[in-house]
This record gives C-alpha cells, sequence and structure tokens, in this order.
C-alpha cells in the first residue's frame, strides 16, 4: 500500500499519528466570578494545596530538508535531470539510479514518487530517475547507444559517453550505497526470468534478507511471488552498474527487480518505493514524508463532458499557458473518459517533458505532474492509451479559460498537436501546483535571478563537499535564512576545501567558456597573512592539472609550471606588497593564473593581477568569474570578474595598458582537443603558510554556466 494511503487509513479510525486517541478540543474558560468575602479559617490544619501540573514541553522542530537539481549530459539526446535531497548531517549518503531500460517504467515512476513524497531528515540521497532519456522516449530496452545497463566496464571507464557522464555524477562524494531499480519480465523463484528478487553486493546479503521478508509480509507475497536474494555482484559479470558498484567504489549495492508477469504498474511501483524507502534506511538514513510540499491553487474548471466519444485513439488534451512559476499539475480525468493508458505534459512544441502510466485510474481520478512550469511559456496536457481505442470525453467550452495561474487556449486532439478553439478533451479540472519550500536559499545576490539562464551545475551550500574535515553545513553567519557552507581552517594548517566538479558531468563535455557564481562571507575576525607579496587565500576557479602525459602530468599549481596545465582562480590577499590598487575595501581580489606564459623567475607562482574592487569583512558578496579559453597556440585567453554585478576585472583591458602582458596562454597548439574540465573549490590558506588560528569563511549558492549558456553581465 502506499505510504501516504496507510497514513490516511490510520488518521481516519481516529487516531493521532503517535498512536493515542486524538484529545477533545478544550472548551473556552467562562468568565471568572468576583470572589466572596473570605470566612474567618476554622481552627485545624488547612488541606495542602494540589501542586500546579507540569507544562508540556513544546514539541521540537521537525530537522530541515534541503533540495537541490541540476542536468547533466545538457545539450544531447542523453539529457536528464539529476535529483539530491539531504538532512543534518549529510551522511549516509546513497544514490538511487532508475531508468536504465524503457521498459521498466515501475523503477524511475517509483524513484520520481520517492522525491515527491519523501524528505530526508539526516543523510544525503541523489536520485537519478531516468538514467536512459532515448530508452524512455522509444519505451524500448535499449536506448541510442544500446543497453546502458551493459556499459559500466570493471576497473576502467565506462564504454559509452553517457554512461560515463553518469558515473561521475553516481561516483561523485563516496556513496555508501548505490541503489539500481528494474522490473523484469518474469520471476527469479521459477527460473522464467529475474524479477522478485534482490541482488545485493556481500556487505549487504542479511540486510537483503531482512528487507525481503518485510516486503513478503508487508506486501502478502507467497508462492513464486515471494522477493527472495539473487546472487551477490561481488563477482562482476554483466556489466551491471550494481556489479561495477561491487567492484570499483568504497560502497555497497542493491539491485532490485520487480516483475511485470502477473502485475500492474501501480503494484510495482508501490513494491519499489517500499523497497527503494526499507534499503535507505538500512544504511542509517532517516526519511518522513513530506507534507504539503505542493500547495494547490485555484483550479483551471474545464467544463462538464457533454459528449463520449468511442472507439479513440488520438493523443487527446487541452492546450495552458503557465502564468505563474509552477511546480506542477494536477488533473482529473473527465467523467465520461474510460480506456486511459498514459498521460503526457509537452511543452510547446510537443516535446515530451513528463509521462505518467494512469492505467489503473477511473473517471474522477486525479494523477499529478511535478515538471516545473516557468511563467509565460506554454503547454500540453494530452492522454492516449498507446494506440488502442479509448472512451473520450469531450466538452464544447469557450477558449480562453482562465484562472490566476494558468489559461487553457485550445483542445489538443492529435499526437501532433492540432488544435480546436471549440472542444476540450478527457481532462475536466487542472491545478496549479506551487513549491511550498524552495530548494535553494533565496537571496539578493548570488541567486540565479529571473533574467539568467538555467545553470548547467548549482550547489546552494555545498553540501557536496562536506565529506572534507574542514567543511559543514552551518546557519547564516549573518543571520540570514537558510544553510551555507562552512570552511575551516585549522591553525597551521593550509588547507580548508579541495573539492573538484568535474564539467563533463554536468554538460557531456569539456567548455571552452565558464562561468563561475558564487557569495562569499568572510568574518571580522578572520586574519588573512600579512607583510607578503601575495599573502592571503586562494578562491574557487578553473583549472586542468593534466599536464603534458606521460611523462610531465601535474602543474598548473603550487608554483608548478607545465605547459599542458593551467589553473584561473581568485585570491583574496593582503594590503601588502603588490595589492593596492583596489577600492580600498577590507580585502583586495585578484586573479592568481598559471599559463604558459608567465616568466617563472620573475612570477613564480603565476600571475597575479589586481581587480579594481574588494571585499569588506562581515557581508556577504557575489563574485561573478569568467573563464573564456585561447585559441591554441595564441595569448588571446581572457578571464573577467565582477563583484555584485559590477565589473572588476577585465584581462583584454589589462593587455592594453600592461606592456609585459599579452593575454593568457592556457593552451598549446598540441593540446587543441582539450577543453576546461573542472572547476575547483579549493579554498587553499596560502602559500606554504598556515592559518595564524583555527577560523573559517563561507560560501553559498555556487552556480556554474558554460558556452552559449553563460549568463549577460551589464
Amino acid at each position: 500500500m502506499n505510504p501516504l494511503k496507510a497514513l490516511l487509513e490510520w488518521l481516519l479510525r481516529g487516531k493521532d499519528r503517535d498512536g493515542t486517541e486524538p484529545k477533545e478540543p478544550e472548551t473556552p474558560e467562562e468568565p471568572e466570578e468576583p470572589e466572596e468575602p473570605k470566612e474567618p479559617p476554622e481552627s485545624g490544619p488547612e488541606e495542602p494545596e494540589e501542586p500546579e501540573p507540569e507544562p508540556e514541553p513544546e514539541p521540537e522542530p521537525e530537522p530541515e530538508s534541503s533540495r537541490s537539481s541540476w542536468v547533466t549530459n545538457r545539450g544531447t539526446d542523453y539529457e536528464t535531470r539529476v535529483h539530491t535531497v539531504w538532512g543534518d548531517p549529510t551522511e549516509p549518503r546513497a544514490v538511487i539510479v532508475a531508468g536504465q531500460h524503457g521498459i521498466e517504467p515501475a523503477g524511475w515512476r517509483a524513484a520520481e514518487r520517492i522525491l515527491e513524497q519523501y524528505d530526508v531528515n539526516r543523510g544525503y540521497v541523489k536520485i537519478i530517475p531516468r538514467a536512459d532519456p532515448t530508452a524512455i522516449a522509444s519505451e524500448s530496452y535499449e536506448g541510442a547507444s544500446g543497453n546502458l545497463n551493459r556499459k559500466w566496464t570493471i576497473g576502467a571507464d565506462p564504454s559509452s559517453n553517457v554512461a560515463n557522464n553518469l558515473w561521475g555524477e553516481i561516483s561523485y562524494g563516496s556513496p555508501d550505497l548505490v541503489i539500481d531499480l528494474h522490473s523484469s519480465g518474469g520471476i527469479l523463484s521459477d527460473g522464467s526470468g529475474v524479477g522478485q528478487a534482490i541482488f545485493p553486493s556481500s556487505g549487504l546479503e542479511s540486510a537483503a534478507d531482512e528487507i525481503a521478508d518485510y516486503l513478503n509480509g508487508r506486501f502478502g507475497l507467497s508462492g513464486e511471488m515471494r522477493i527472495s536474494r539473487g546472487n551477490t555482484q561481488d563477482g562482476g559479470g554483466g556489466p551491471l552498474l550494481s556489479h561495477k558498484v561491487a567492484a570499483d567504489l568504497d560502497a555497497e549495492a542493491l539491485l532490485f527487480e520487480s516483475t511485470r508477469d502477473g502485475t500492474t504498474l501501480e503494484d510495482r511501483i508501490d513494491l519499489t518505493v517500499e523497497f527503494a524507502v526499507r534499503a535507505l534506511e538500512e544504511i542509517g538514513i532517516e526519511l518522513r514524508e513530506r507534507e504539503d510540499a505542493l500547495e494547490p491553487l485555484e483550479a483551471l474548471d474545464l467544463g462538464s463532458d457533454d459528449q463520449q466519444q468511442a472507439g479513440q485513439s488520438r493523443h487527446s488534451g487541452v492546450r495552458i499557458r503557465a502564468e505563474q512559476d509552477l511546480g506542477g499539475l494536477e488533473c482529473r480525468i473527465s467523467e465520461q473518459t474510460s480506456g486511459l493508458v498514459m498521460a503526457y505534459l509537452k511543452d510547446g512544441s510537443g516535446e515530451i517533458l513528463e509521462q505518467r502510466s494512469i492505467d489503473t485510474l477511473e473517471a474522477g481520478d486525479s494523477f499529478r505532474f511535478l515538471t516545473p512550469l516557468e511563467a509565460g511559456k506554454g503547454y500540453q496536457v494530452v492522454c492516449a492509451a498507446g494506440g488502442a481505442p479509448y472512451d473520450r470525453g469531450r466538452s464544447h467550452v469557450e477558449y480562453p479559460i482562465e484562472s490566476e495561474a494558468l489559461t487553457a487556449t485550445a483542445g489538443i486532439y492529435t499526437a501532433g498537436g492540432t488544435e480546436t478553439t471549440r472542444y476540450r478533451y478527457n481532462i475536466d479540472r487542472i491545478r496549479p501546483l506551487r513549491s511550498v519550500e524552495e530548494s535553494q536559499p533565496q537571496v539578493a545576490l548570488g541567486a540565479v535571478k529571473p533574467s539568467d539562464p538555467m545553470p548547467d551545475y548549482h550547489s546552494a551550500t555545498g553540501v557536496e563537499a562536506t565529506r572534507g574535515e574542514n567543511c559543514h553545513i552551518v546557519d547564516d553567519p549573518a543571520g540570514g535564512d537558510g544553510k551555507v557552507l562552512e570552511v575551516f581552517y585549522r591553525e597551521g594548517e593550509v588547507l580548508g576545501i579541495n573539492e573538484r566538479v568535474y564539467l563533463e558531468n554536468a554538460v557531456g563535455y569539456e567548455p571552452e567558456i565558464v562561468h563561475g557564481r558564487y557569495e562569499i562571507f568572510i568574518p571580522e575576525t578572520f586574519e588573512i597573512r600579512q607583510g607578503y607579496d601575495h599573502g592571503g587565500t586562494k578562491l574557487p576557479g578553473v583549472a586542468d592539472h593534466r599536464g603534458d602525459p606521460p611523462d610531465n602530468e601535474g602543474g598548473g599549481a603550487g608554483g608548478e609550471r607545465n605547459p599542458g596545465s593551467y589553473s584561473t582562480r581568485e585570491f583574496a590577499s593582503s594590503r601588502d606588497g603588490l595589492y593596492n590598487e583596489t577600492d580600498g575595501a577590507d580585502i583586495p581580489i585578484n586573479s592568481q593564473v598559471y599559463d604558459a606564459t608567465y616568466d617563472p623567475e620573475e612570477h613564480p607562482h603565476g600571475w597575479h593581477h589586481c581587480w579594481s574592487m574588494g571585499v569588506n569583512k562581515g557581508s556577504w558578496y557575489t563574485i561573478d568569474y569568467r573563464t573564456i579559453l585561447n585559441t591554441p597556440g595564441e595569448s588571446d585567453g581572457r578571464i573577467l570578474g565582477w563583484i555584485n554585478g559590477e565589473l572588476a576585472f577585465d584581462s583584454d583591458e589589462l593587455a592594453k595598458e600592461d606592456g609585459e602582458f599579452d593575454g593568457y596562454l592556457f593552451l598549446e597548439e598540441q593540446f587543441a582537443e582539450r577543453g576546461i574540465p573542472l572547476w575547483r573549490r579549493h579554498y587553499h590558506y596560502g602559500g606554504g603558510w598556515g592559518s595564524p588560528k583555527d577560523q573559517s569563511l563561507y560560501e553559498r549558492n555556487l552556480s556554474i554556466w558554460v558556452d552559449d549558456n553563460v549568463p549577460k553581465m551589464d
């Protein structure tokens, strides 16, 4: 049974969530009568007064749960969304993968339902619901590049770019558990397939038995339909994703297979959700059901059916326009509609954004789309029966039909989006849903502006970095709402964080232009080393440390020059030596750049180019930092920097004024095939000197854009 349905039944039985009978509401007290004059006390001992009852303790607030998402393989046929949900603390960590095979919708539907229904109190969960969108779109076992679950080469990179990029997402942050969700056409116990089975790595064999026993009892599974434990995944084979996790990561793996034999899709989804929830709890991740995660707004009423059209087979529904940003839609099947199998949310051009199986639903039932809708954009909501005939409910209406958040503009009656201005089909009500809690802290600076394109990578709090001992998710030191990333420098040590965002994992290739934006807060008490030419602390930026292999790897940092390496990072410096050109701020900002042109004798630690602005202690500042690769072999690479949206550095302008500097040469001709491989979230105190004391600075709202997707800046 769906956990939410179980909760609803519990409440309908008249029980509070803790199992006790609900208390009657207290009757307001009558106003007190004036006191009568007191009689003189009679002789004898007074009766002791009854003690005042102890006040009931205030219930503790639920732990905060945070969310983030981004797109991987952007700009390709394999573009898909990655979701993260985490609590405090952010460990243990798990990854859920689904949708490797397009004929197994129970997996990705279950993964999406977990996102919809659960928050995380403790731990960190990354979910990739639709790993191969080409297989899902074609409703086939294999996608455009074959069977994704045979690409996970053990001991080496996966054998396709798609799998390699997904592996970067899966392995990133050192998960403790990777769950892979599937369904089979047969059943393991009778030899007809591999369904109704859990396939664990060796460290979770007993846990798999316990989960199987729980599921069998929970769903009343018996005989050949009982869940059993399959073979362990440590021995290689396939090569399946679970094999690679068990062999190549310091992590456990669980492969789950429901069966499509004799089961409904809704049954398989419920079973798969329950399995995944139990598996997460097995490693110590604490979940809670979401309450009112999506707020329903005024419904768009599309009128009652006035005709049933039997034997229809076309995609039919309605075209709508979102009047505000929305978190999803709740759609109701009209009274005279029956036999539907699938519902589709499409964009204005007809591209499928989300599809829902509705074969178990009847007239009057509702289903949800959870894809966000953008204000001002058009969409199609249509239903069909997979080419089979169904009974289509129709209503004669006058368009436009308007509500505060949605406008219906036309009916749709073919898969190609053919419109009518006289009728609507299949759906008689659409209720817009608005997100109650934002997944990222909303701040004036550093958050993505409405005019900005969607980032290729976004991290509100830097939770990905928190495996390191020097970084933590904490409250805003300036007293604002939301959580931030604390970067801690231990006395005498140099390293705060050295975390890498591999851009190929985010966009599917190495870009030529990278634009990073983040906010930084440096406390009043923070001390930067004084009295040295470049005393200070390194901040994030891009880098390539591959060098000129095989004999000359490395470089681009630490005073090492290498023709195949470079790095461009900001540097928060002292006010001595080189850095007196800024606007008088507490802390000058400059660029420290290793390329192929600097003189290592005169500039042993690369170029140090000062910005025209700096930052003051005790306030949040937004840093925008753009690196543009050079034409291979030419000194025309460029760096631009902005502070709070105001241009503070442009290397092209510097080249016009500085006779020693012509421009940056990041790539020499022999490396023409390379792009920018990574963004380094590298907070390094110094040079080689350590922090003078235990101290911290803070980061929030890291966003990265690449190439044609970079934001426009004034």
